[in-house]
């Protein structure tokens, strides 16, 4: 008998909607103003931290300030992946489903009665148990059981209990620098200075994360006096040349000032400079190379929905020093539109192509939608020094990416090739940029957002977002850039 084909689901990863704070899935997910998201109840707890020190609310992961303490919005597009990602859970942890038995350094399920007991991967702070995937199933389906606190299995339970009162260390006290339970907070560690473990830890990751980058940095100033020492050390071999006489025989001696010490002296002195160097340039390379080579640059996720590439949108302006004199720009600088001169009569079918370029150029990841009306419209990205805006339309030339978007279809054009792609027909357009990825990405957006092309090469230059527009009978037809800052 032949296997079922298997059937379309989501497939979402876990780690991708944690809480930077507390490591596990958002709990009533909101966002502040700098685009970070956290569970509600996690972000509050650190800003009432802040409220009996300095009163200076920041974003725990970017260090943003805010003036005054913001508003917290409930993020429902992400609330809605989290409770799809938990029903996912629910589905995928069943009996039949493949189970791992707990290794010698593994966290062994506390349900499981057989004598190989299975690997737990969650641990429930109000049972105090951790489960395999088997009898976890219970706390996605009971509803009394789903308002149990789930975390990820790091360590067992025992590890997190304090031995005196057999009770969940959840507080961290700042004087003796230890975790305690909340009856150490009245008996021995009374009157010290206290905070929640979660707060602490949210802390102490923002510490780490700026030391990281000052590390980095660091070694990157390092290298680069590295390289200066190697070029100074390159420059010194010419040296040998001040040793030669100054006196040529065809002048005659008066035209010459002799020295009164010979050049012996300064060629020894270079010298020993050159050798210091080259011992000094020994010493410090393979420990600088070894501490370079083990910083590692964690890149963030690739947005996977419309609501995580909008925490990625940036205001764009189009520049009115680029737009074709057959164009016009609105007063918001961000519709195009056709001045009202005619000019039919181009033999060349990319000539009626016009185009403009915005003002911003973008050198790190960005998204923008473009909304447009007619019967053609350009969305692209080029170089600066793209040719003249004149000569070629976007994509013909090795400096600009395009999509060509008509009602016959969407065209891919780059290097004076073209590219037919197959797509919903949609009248807005997504653009996703991740510059030191080498990644760009056009979207079609209606109820769904589907991909129609995604180019991967190495960018060398900034890129400017551009538009372009032809000529047509419609007098309303204009390409847009829509606005979602």
């Amino acid at each position: 008998m032949a296997e079922k084909p298997p059937q379309p689901g989501v497939d979402l990863d876990r780690r991708q909607f944690c809480c930077p704070v507390c490591l596990d899935l958002f709990r009533e997910p909101v966002t502040v103003p700098c685009g970070h998201s956290y569970c509600r109840g996690c972000i509050e707890e650190c800003w009432q931290q802040v409220e009996a020190k300095a009163r200076r609310y920041s974003c725990p992961q970017c260090r943003e300030v805010f003036q005054s303490r913001p508003v917290l919005g409930r993020n429902h597009i992400l609330a809605e992946v989290v409770a799809k990602l938990e029903g996912t859970s629910t589905k995928k942890t069943s009996p039949s489903a493949g189970l791992t038995c707990a290794g010698p350094e593994d966290v062994a399920c506390d349900f499981c009665c057989k004598t190989s007991r299975n690997k737990a991967s969650m641990s429930c702070l109000t049972c105090m148990a951790s489960y395999c995937d088997s009898h976890l199933a219970p706390h996605y389906r009971v509803p009394v059981l789903k308002m149990h606190q789930l975390v990820s299995v790091t360590v067992p339970l025992d590890k997190k209990m304090c031995k005196k009162h057999n009770k969940l260390m959840e507080i961290y006290c700042q004087t003796d620098k230890i975790c305690i339970c909340y009856l150490c907070t009245i008996d021995k560690h009374r009157g010290h200075r206290t905070i929640s473990a979660k707060a602490e830890r949210a802390t102490e990751q923002m510490h780490l994360f700026v030391h990281q980058t000052n590390v980095q940095k660091s070694l990157q100033e390092r290298e680069h006096e590295l390289k200066e020492l190697v070029q100074a050390l390159e420059d010194f071999k010419a040296f040998p040349a001040l040793s030669t006489s100054c006196e040529s025989p065809a002048l005659p001696p008066s035209a010459v000032v002799r020295p009164r010490e010979s050049m012996e002296a300064v060629s020894q002195f270079v010298c020993n400079v050159k050798d210091k160097m080259e011992d000094l340039l020994n010493d410090i390379w393979p420990s600088l190379s070894t501490k370079v080579s083990a910083v590692n640059v964690v890149l963030p996720p690739v947005p996977k929905s419309r609501g995580q590439f909008l925490l990625y949108s940036r205001s764009l302006t189009l520049d009115v020093k680029t737009v074709d004199s057959y164009l016009s720009i609105s007063e918001d600088q961000r519709r195009l539109t056709h001045s009202g001169y005619n000019y039919y009569g181009y033999s060349d079918r990319f000539q009626s192509v016009k185009r403009v370029l915005c003002r911003e150029a973008l050198s790190e990841r960005c998204y923008w939608e473009v909304m447009w009306k007619g019967s053609f419209c350009a969305v692209a990205v080029a170089y600066e020094n793209s040719k003249p805006l004149n000569d070629l339309a976007f994509g013909n030339d090795d400096k600009s990416w395009s999509l060509e978007c008509s009602k016959n279809g969407y065209i891919f054009r780059h290097q004076y090739n073209e590219q037919k792609l197959s797509g919903p027909q949609s009248f807005r357009i997504g653009v996703y940029l991740d510059y030191k990825a080498g990644s760009l990405a056009f979207y079609s957006i209606s109820k769904t957002m589907t991909l129609l092309h995604k180019e991967k090469t190495t960018f060398s230059q900034p890129l400017y977002p551009g538009l372009g527009l032809k000529k047509d009978d419609s007098t309303n037809s204009y390409v847009e850039i829509m606005k979602l800052w």
